[in-house]
C-alpha cells in the first residue's frame, strides 16, 4: 500500500476519551523517561496502536548523512514488520502524500482511489474486505502525520492503518494522533540535540585533556602524534594529517593518525602561495576552511591521491570535502596546517565541532612552538642537559649496569660521538675489562686489556686523562682496533673512594681532535659518574645485605615479626601462613597482640626484657581457621641510639604438636605406670582367688547336703570369688597383659550374635537401633574381647540415658592415604573398619571427656561403677592395633568411635 504498517491487538470500537488522554499521558511519559530511541519508538507506536485502534503502526526517520527516511519500527502484523522493516526512502517520495487537499487536522488522509500506490518501494496492503458502511476504511486507505522539528523540517513520518472499528478515523482520534506525533518529534528532536552536545562536551573533555598533556611534550614528532590522534578520537575523523614546513619551506606530512605508514597518498606537499590559495575567508567557518573537492582543486590542484570515503548525500553530508586548519601563532605567521578527513557520522562538522577544532588547533600552534623551542634549546644547551641527566639521572640509578650503560650513552651524547666504552678495572688482577661497549665497541665487550695497552691501559698506569688526536700511528694503540681507522681518542678516569675503579673512553673516525672545551666537559662528567659508579656499588652491597637477610627470614620456620612502637606488624615470614594461617600481607599493620589468647597476654607482654633475651614463653594464638594454636617465643627490643626501644623483634614456632606428642607421653606413661600396677595386682589376686575358689568347691563338697544355710554361704563365696575374677579380667585387659586370641571375624556378625544380649541389658526404656554397612571386610582380634568392648560401652551408654532413648550402634568404612588429616593421633594411613556407639543421653562436660579413658576414673556413685570399663575397652582396642576416641555435647549424647585395622 503505502509506507505505514505494524501491528497490535484489534479493538472492537475506538479508544474513549479517557483512553486517549491515558495515551497522551503515556507517551508524555516515555518520551521523559525512555532515552533510547529505538526502544522508545517501538513503545510509542504500541501505544498509538491501542489508543487509537490501530492494527498497524510505524514509524519513519530522517536520516541526515543519507537524507533518506528510513522505516525504524513497525508495530503490527508479522507481514507488515517483513514488507517495511529497515526500507528506506526519498523525501521527494513523500511529496504526493504531504498534498494540501489531503491535509486534515495537522495529518494527511489519503482515500483509496487517490493515490497511485504502485511506487518503487516497498509498500504494505492490509489483506481484508471493507464493511461497505458509509465512511468505512479501506485496505488502500492512508493516514499519516508528519514528525516535525521546531525550525520546521521535518523529522519523520507516523503512519497508521487497519482501525479496529473499521471505519475511518474521526476528528478526535486524528486530534490525538496530531498530539502524539508531537511528543514523539520533541523527543527526536531532543536526543538529537542531546547527542551532539554530548559528543561536543565529551570532544572538549578530550580535547582539554589533550592539550595539557600537549604543553608538557618537549619533541615536535610528539606533540604531531598527539594532535592528530586527538582529533581523531574527540572529533571523529578517521584520518588527521598534521603539516609542518621542510628546510624548503614546503608544506608537508609529519604527523598523522589514521594511516598506513608509507601510504602514497600522504606524499604530497603545499607552497606558501597554496596555503593562500585554499584559506580563501569565503569559505572560512569558525576559524576552520571548509570547501568541496572541486572548489579545493580549482585552487591548489590534486595534490593528495586520497578521496574520502565517509561520503554521504544531500546538503548535511560530507561528500570529498576538504577540511584546512591553519595553525597560526600569535603575530599572524602560519606554521603549519591540519588536514581532516572522512568524519565518521558522514555530516559536515557542525559549528560547535569547528569551534572545538579551532580552539584545539590554537592550543596545538602554542605547543608546537613550545615543542620546537625545546628542542632548539636542547640542542644548544647539550652540555648543560647532559650534565644535569648525569647529576640526577644516574645518581637516582641503582642497577650497577644501568648506571654504566647510561655513563657511556651520556658520554658519547655529550660530544656528539656514536662510539664510547667503559673498562671496570680488576685489582686483584692488574687488568681492565670492558663492561660497556656503544657503536663499534659493542662486539668487543668483554675484552680484557693489560696496564700500558690502549688508552685504557695509559690512564691505569698515570691516574691522568689521556688524549690521542691520531689514535691510527700511536705507539700503545691496540691493533684489534685498526679495523676501524680511529682517529681522536680521549679516556677519562673514574674513580671510587679515591682510588681509580674504570676508564671511560670516547673515539672518533673522523678527523676532529677533542678541543679544550670536550675534555674538560668530559672530565667534569667523569667526576658526576664516578659518584654514580660509588653510590650503585654502595647500593649493590646493601642490596647484598638484605638479600642475605631476606633469605634467612624466608627461609626460616619460625615466626618472624617486627613490629613498631605502637606493637603493630611492620615485617613478618612467610611462615605466618603455615602457623597462623595468614600471609604475611595480611600482618602487616596489625597488632600482634591481637591474635593472643586473652588470658596469655600478661605473660607474653612480661616477655619483654630491656637488656638481655628473656626466657621463651609459651601462648596460645589463634588461627586463621578459628583454633588456637601454641606458640613458644621470645621477643627482643631494638633501641634507636637514644637508648628507646624503637622496634621489637618477635621470633616464635608452633609448639601445638610438640605439646599434644608430649602430653600424649605423659598419658602413655601413667597408663603404662597404672597398668603395669593393675597387672601385677592382678596376677596376684588370680593366685589368691585359685584358691578361695578352690576352698569354696571344698567345702560344698564336705557340707552336710541338707545344711542349706553353710551350703548357700559356700555358694556366695564362690560367686564373690568369680565376681573377683571378672575384675581380675578387667585389670589384665588394661594393662594388656592378657593373653588375646585373635582371629579373622566380622563385625557385623559379631554385633548381630550380641544384639539379643544388647537389648535385655538395655532394658525396655531404652531402644537399641543398629546400622552396619555392608562388605566392611574382616579384623584380626579377639571375638570374645570385641564382645567385652561392644558391652561396656552399650552399658557406659545406658547409665547415661536414666530416664531411657536410643543407643545407636554402627560400622563403616574408613580409607586414609598420607594426604588425609587423621581423625586421631593412633591412626596411621591404611584401611579400618569403624564401629560407632552413640547415645541420647546427658552428654559429658568437655573437662570429662580429657579424663574419660582413665583407669579407675568414674562420675558414678560410690559403689556404682569400678571406673575400669571405658579403661578396658582402651586396652582391648590398643592392643589389637586399633583407636578409639569420644565425642561429646552436654544435653545431646556422646559417641564413642573404636576403628580397627581392616585385614588384608
Amino acid at each position: 500500500m503505502r509506507p505505514i504498517t505494524g501491528a497490535v491487538s484489534i479493538h472492537s470500537h475506538p479508544a474513549s476519551t479517557v483512553e486517549q488522554l491515558r495515551a497522551l499521558l503515556e507517551v508524555g511519559r516515555l518520551v521523559r523517561d525512555e532515552r533510547d530511541l529505538a526502544s522508545l519508538f517501538d513503545r510509542v507506536a504500541a501505544t498509538i496502536a491501542d489508543a487509537l485502534g490501530m492494527a498497524t503502526v510505524s514509524i519513519n526517520v530522517h536520516r541526515p548523512a543519507w537524507d533518506d527516511f528510513e522505516v525504524v519500527t513497525v508495530h503490527g502484523r508479522e507481514a507488515a514488520r517483513t514488507t517495511l522493516l529497515g526500507n528506506t526512502s526519498d523525501p521527494e517520495s513523500w511529496q504526493p502524500y504531504l498534498d494540501a487537499r489531503f491535509r486534515r487536522r495537522g495529518a494527511y488522509f489519503i482515500p483509496h482511489g487517490d493515490m497511485d500506490w504502485e511506487d518503487p518501494y516497498p509498500v504494505y496492503v492490509p489483506d481484508f474486505e471493507p464493511s461497505g458502511q458509509p465512511d468505512a476504511w479501506h485496505p488502500e486507505d492512508a493516514l499519516l502525520v508528519p514528525l516535525e522539528h521546531s525550525d520546521g523540517h521535518v523529522l519523520g513520518f507516523i503512519s497508521v492503518d487497519e482501525p479496529a472499528s473499521g471505519q475511518r478515523p474521526d476528528d478526535d482520534a486524528i486530534d490525538l494522533l496530531v498530539a502524539l506525533a508531537g511528543h514523539v518529534a520533541a523527543a527526536i528532536e531532543s536526543a538529537q540535540n542531546t547527542v551532539v552536545a554530548e559528543r561536543h562536551r565529551e570532544a572538549l573533555a578530550q580535547l582539554l585533556e589533550i592539550s595539557s598533556q600537549l604543553t608538557g611534550s618537549e619533541s615536535v614528532d610528539g606533540v604531531l602524534r598527539a594532535v592528530a590522534r586527538g582529533i581523531c578520537s574527540a572529533l571523529g575523523f578517521r584520518k588527521v594529517v598534521v603539516a609542518l614546513p621542510n628546510p624548503a619551506g614546503l608544506f608537508v606530512a609529519r604527523g598523522t593518525a589514521g594511516w598506513d605508514e608509507g601510504d602514497p597518498a600522504l606524499d604530497f606537499y603545499l607552497t606558501q602561495d597554496d596555503m593562500g590559495a585554499l584559506l580563501d575567508p569565503a569559505f572560512e567557518v569558525e576559524g576552520c576552511t571548509l570547501m568541496t573537492r572541486h572548489e579545493a582543486e580549482v585552487r591548489v590542484g590534486t595534490r593528495s591521491s586520497y578521496q574520502s570515503r565517509f561520503n554521504g548525500r544531500g546538503a548535511r553530508a560530507w561528500n570529498r570535502h576538504w577540511l584546512i586548519v591553519p595553525l597560526v601563532e600569535a603575530d599572524g605567521s602560519i606554521i603549519g596546517f591540519v588536514w581532516a578527513d572522512d568524519p565518521e557520522d558522514h555530516l559536515l562538522p557542525s559549528p560547535e565541532r569547528l569551534q572545538a577544532l579551532r580552539t584545539f588547533a590554537n592550543q596545538a600552534t602554542m605547543a608546537l612552538r613550545s615543542a620546537i623551542d625545546v628542542e632548539t634549546l636542547n640542542r644548544r644547551n647539550l652540555e648543560l642537559a647532559a650534565l644535569h641527566d648525569t647529576a640526577f639521572g644516574l645518581l637516582e640509578r641503582l642497577e650497577l649496569d644501568s648506571v654504566l650503560h647510561a655513563i657511556v650513552d651520556n658520554a658519547r651524547r655529550l660530544v656528539d660521538t656514536p662510539s664510547a666504552y667503559l673498562y671496570i678495572l680488576d685489582k686483584k688482577a692488574g687488568t681492565l675489562r670492558m663492561q660497556v661497549g656503544l657503536g663499534v665497541f659493542e662486539e668487543h665487550a668483554g675484552q680484557v686489556v693489560l696496564a700500558h695497552q690502549g688508552t685504557s691501559g695509559q690512564v691505569y698506569l698515570t691516574g691522568k686523562t689521556v688524549v690521542i688526536d691520531d689514535y691510527s700511528v700511536w705507539e700503545h694503540r691496540l691493533i684489534s682496533f685498526d679495523e676501524y681507522r680511529f682517529r681522536a681518542v680521549v679516556g677519562v678516569p673514574l674513580t671510587v673512594g679515591g682510588e681509580l675503579a674504570g676508564v671511560l673512553g670516547i673515539a672518533r673516525q673522523e678527523a676532529l681532535p677533542f678541543g679544550e672545551s670536550e675534555i674538560a666537559l668530559l672530565e667534569r662528567f667523569a667526576r658526576l659518574a664516578s659518584l654514580a659508579l660509588e653510590n650503585a656499588h654502595l647500593y649493590a652491597a646493601l642490596h647484598r645485605s638484605e638479600r642475605l637477610h631476606r633469605s634467612v627470614v624466608d627461609g626460616s620456620t619460625d615466626l618472624i615479626a617486627l613490629l613498631d612502637e605502637e606493637h603493630e606488624v611492620l615485617l613478618a615470614s612467610p611462615a605466618c601462613l603455615s602457623i597462623l594461617g595468614y600471609s604475611p600481607g595480611e600482618l602487616v599493620g596489625t597488632k600482634l597482640a591481637a591474635f593472643i589468647h586473652p588470658d596469655d597476654l600478661l605473660a607474653a607482654r612480661a616477655n619483654v626484657v630491656d637488656d638481655a633475651v628473656a626466657e621463651p614463653t609459651t601462648v596460645r594464638m589463634r588461627h586463621r581457621d578459628g583454633q588456637w594454636v601454641l606458640v613458644e617465643g621470645i621477643t627482643t627490643p631494638m633501641r634507636n641510639e637514644e637508648g628507646a626501644i624503637e622496634l621489637t623483634l618477635v621470633i616464635g614456632r608452633d609448639v601445638t604438636e610438640k605439646e599434644r606428642l608430649q602430653e600424649q607421653l605423659r598419658q602413655a606413661q601413667k597408663l603404662e605406670a597404672v597398668g603395669r600396677l593393675a597387672g601385677g595386682i592382678a596376677h596376684d589376686f588370680n593366685n589368691l582367688l585359685t584358691a578361695v575358689r578352690g576352698y569354696a568347691e571344698l567345702l560344698l563338697i564336705d557340707l552336710d547336703p541338707d545344711d542349706d544355710s553353710a551350703r548357700e554361704s559356700a555358694k556366695e563365696i564362690a560367686r564373690a570369688a568369680e565376681r573377683a575374677a571378672s575384675l581380675t579380667g578387667q585389670l589384665l585387659a588394661f594393662s594388656r597383659k592378657q593373653v588375646l586370641q585373635p582371629q579373622l571375624i566380622d563385625l557385623n556378625e559379631v554385633i548381630a550374635g550380641m544384639a539379643p544380649l544388647l537389648r535385655r541389658t538395655l532394658g525396655d526404656d531404652v531402644v537399641l537401633s543398629t546400622s552396619l554397612a555392608p562388605d566392611t571386610g574382616a579384623t584380626l582380634a579377639d571375638p570374645t574381647q570385641l564382645e567385652q568392648v561392644l558391652l561396656n560401652l552399650a552399658i557406659n551408654g545406658r547409665d547415661a540415658m536414666p530416664e531411657g532413648g536410643t543407643l545407636q550402634i554402627a560400622t563403616t568404612m574408613l580409607e586414609l592415604d598420607e594426604k588425609d588429616e587423621l581423625p586421631h593421633a593412633d591412626l596411621k594411613p591404611g584401611s579400618y573398619v569403624v564401629l560407632t556407639v552413640a547415645d541420647s543421653g546427658l552428654g559429658v562436660e568437655p573437662d570429662v571427656v580429657e579424663s574419660i579413658f582413665d583407669p579407675f576414673f568414674t562420675t558414678k556413685e560410690v559403689g556404682q561403677g569400678t571406673g575400669l570399663g571405658l579403661a578396658t575397652v582402651h586396652g582391648i582396642v590398643s592392643e589389637s592395633g586399633g583407636a578409639v576416641w569420644v565425642e561429646s555435647v552436654c544435653g545431646q549424647g556422646t559417641c564413642f568411635t573404636v576403628c580397627l585395622p581392616r585385614a588384608a
